[in-house]
């Protein structure tokens, strides 16, 4: 009944987008929001044999795809490492929103601990709740940003509050200057700034450790992103193989700097620049530094929630199809506005690509066209392992077309589809190639199929579809 009642729903919007076609895509995310908070949706086997773990920042999900090299830059740091001190005072401050000039310098956290190889400030963790400076070894396990925590191999630091902002950050990194053992930065979530970042990366013209640093969500701008692409390229020893500016403000200028820093970077692994403000230019010059550099090992690439259009992931795809040496396993378009042309051009590089494990396509206007040429694509495509289309206009033909790509191939194990606009032909037809793969995770919930079908579909395939 709830189901029907949300279909119900979808179906008027569908009727009447002719009219409010401007605010269309506001309408889908008010509806993929509701249908999240109310915890509607199909769900996937509990024990697949292949988990999934979150390449979004901060979130945990045990449906996504990772590499062994993502597994090693995230939580690879191995046990048992001898210089960890032990100190088991903690803040006696409470966490609150505190300015930069009452909150007290940090100094004593990296001069206290130079033997220490990871520093973590992470004020998103627990918000609200006391909180201290962490410094631990890498013997910490990660989700798919931070480390977890392992008491007896942490090192509380005295007398820090809670929210750094772009002071305090300068007096680390002049700890930072003379520090030579610290290889993970973690600062998300503070205040860092513009100011902060472009100290850190004076601090990084002559550092050869670090290799894991997290700024995401700390308003940084172009001019952060800038010094920080040309510490990339004036430090040839920089071992850094780890950045995330994820969620600041950082716009095509500043893209297109870090961009002309990866054309002769061999370090960077994982780019995380999602939810930033990313336009078609900033996205042409990353493709074009994808395309030049032979040598590049980056393996994971994050660019959802900006505005490359489908004019940047056009150029996105070329580079995918001329730079054959290129290792790209992850790749994140999610929320970019591609439509049915940025969808057929990354289809036409599926084709060729023998690299990508998981490509994010939802929320981007693909309607059937779209998915079409993508199922074309699978029929070929022998390595891609997750695809999310969820939050798209696609209906029955572009479903019926994945489903007979499906016949075919046998590498694909997750498929999205949720909160498109699928009937009960595209429906069946979908159901009726997975009764033969008990390991397929197909996520479908808030389409438009009758209650009578939905009901059919679940007593055929139990929890192999569930809706």
């Amino acid at each position: 009944m709830i189901n029907y009642f949300f279909n119900t729903i979808i179906l008027l919007v569908t009727t009447i987008k002719n009219f409010l076609f401007p605010f269309k895509k506001i309408l889908f995310f008010i509806i993929q929001y509701v249908l999240v908070f109310l915890h509607i949706g199909w769900g996937c086997e509990k024990n697949s044999k292949q988990e999934i773990k979150s390449s979004d920042q901060g979130v945990k999900n045990t449906r996504k795809v990772t590499s062994p090299s993502q597994q090693t830059s995230s939580q690879g740091y191995k046990k048992n490492n001898e210089n960890i001190q032990k100190n088991t005072k903690n803040t006696k401050n409470p966490l609150s929103q505190i300015s930069n000039t009452k909150a007290i310098a940090s100094k004593k956290a990296l001069e206290n601990t130079k033997n220490s190889t990871y520093l973590y400030f992470d004020q998103s963790s627990n918000p609200g709740v006391k909180n201290t400076c962490q410094v631990t070894s890498p013997s910490q396990q990660t989700s798919s940003q931070g480390y977890k925590k392992n008491n007896e191999n942490i090192i509380n630091t005295e007398d820090l509050l809670s929210q750094i902002g772009n002071i305090e950050t300068i007096d680390i990194l002049k700890e930072l200057e003379s520090n030579k053992k610290l290889t993970y930065l973690n600062l998300i979530d503070n205040q860092v700034g513009d100011t902060g970042t472009i100290a850190l990366a004076k601090a990084l013209e002559n550092n050869s450790i670090l290799n894991h640093l997290d700024l995401g969500r700390n308003q940084i701008g172009n001019a952060g992103a800038i010094a920080l692409a040309n510490t990339l390229e004036i430090n040839e020893n920089l071992n850094l193989n780890f950045l995330s500016l994820y969620r600041n403000q950082v716009g095509d200028i500043g893209t297109i700097a870090l961009a002309k820093a990866l054309e002769s970077n061999k370090i960077l692994t994982h780019l995380y620049l999602g939810r930033n403000q990313i336009g078609i230019s900033g996205a042409t010059a990353l493709a074009k530094a994808l395309e030049v550099n032979k040598n590049l090992n980056l393996n994971f690439l994050h660019l959802s929630g900006n505005q490359i259009k489908k004019s940047g992931a056009i150029a996105l795809a070329k580079a995918l199809e001329i730079n054959s040496d290129l290792n790209l396993n992850f790749l994140k378009l999610r929320d970019n506005q591609i439509e049915d042309a940025g969808a057929i051009a990354l289809a036409k590089a599926l084709e060729i690509n023998e690299t990508l494990i998981q490509l994010d396509l939802g929320f981007n206007q693909i309607e059937d066209a779209g998915a079409i040429a993508l199922a074309k694509a699978l029929e070929i495509n022998e390595t891609l392992i997750q695809l999310d289309l969820g939050l798209n206009q696609i209906g029955d033909a572009g479903a019926i077309a994945l489903a007979k790509a499906l016949k075919i191939n046998t590498k694909l194990t997750h498929l999205y589809l949720n909160l498109n606009q699928i009937k009960n032909a595209g429906a069946t037809a979908l159901a009726k190639v997975l009764e033969n793969r008990p390991n397929f995770c197909l996520r479908f919930s808030s389409n438009l199929i009758d209650e009578d079908v939905t009901k059919k579909l679940q007593i055929k395939l139990k929890d192999k579809f569930i809706i």
